[in-house]
């Protein structure tokens, strides 16, 4: 574990106390506490990224499928009008 210094200023600083005071808890507590809930939060949206991604790949992969099928089934039928 390392050590960090943070300059804080000086209404901020009496804010956290204050929320301290109210939570119990100590400035140190509060600050890693909301370092946390960001990192969460990062980690939330960089998955959804990612699920995204991959659906939109899937999404890809079976529109490139269809393609190919709508394009078979009109060469098919453009092949039987011409025998005809």
């Amino acid at each position: 574990m390392k050590a960090y210094t943070l300059r804080i200023e000086d209404n901020l600083l009496n804010t956290l106390k204050h929320i301290g005071i109210e939570t119990h808890k100590s400035v140190r507590e509060i600050l890693l506490d909301a370092a946390k809930k960001e990192i969460d939060f990062y980690k939330n949206i960089i998955k959804f990224e990612n699920i995204s991604n991959k659906e939109d790949l899937e999404a890809k992969k079976i529109s490139r499928i269809l393609s190919k099928c709508s394009d078979k089934n009109i060469v098919t039928s453009i092949q039987s009008d011409r025998q005809r």
